[in-house]
């Protein structure tokens, strides 16, 4: 019975999508645990720029999670970027773009 029930989820395509999910959900942790680090942790070669600027991270790791699912954005491959380089980390000032977009915008910000 087992065995069906996975077949008929793994048909569907629901098996595939938690596994992605979860490859997802570890993604981002990592990526916010980054962030949290260079905004807080003076140690951080980045601070300078993040913690020491005052910039602050404002939402959790299950937060952006569900602010990409419900925008459907596959954040793999992709760099956050604050929209506004002098606000804090904060859902309504981060976008993700791919390395060249970002580099292209910071290359013409200076930042």
């Amino acid at each position: 019975m087992l065995t069906t029930i996975k077949k008929i989820l793994l048909d569907i395509g629901v098996v595939v999508w938690y596994d992605m999910y979860m490859v997802t959900r570890k993604y981002i942790g990592q990526r916010v645990s980054r962030i949290k680090h260079r905004c807080t942790n003076p140690r951080d070669f980045s601070y300078t720029y993040y913690g020491g600027k005052g910039i602050k991270l404002c939402f959790t790791a299950g937060e952006l999670l569900d602010w990409l699912v419900g925008r459907s954005i596959d954040p793999h491959g992709l760099d956050i970027h604050r929209i506004n380089n002098d606000g804090n980390y904060t859902l309504d000032n981060i976008e993700f773009l791919t390395p060249a977009e970002h580099r292209t915008i910071h290359s013409k910000t200076g930042h």
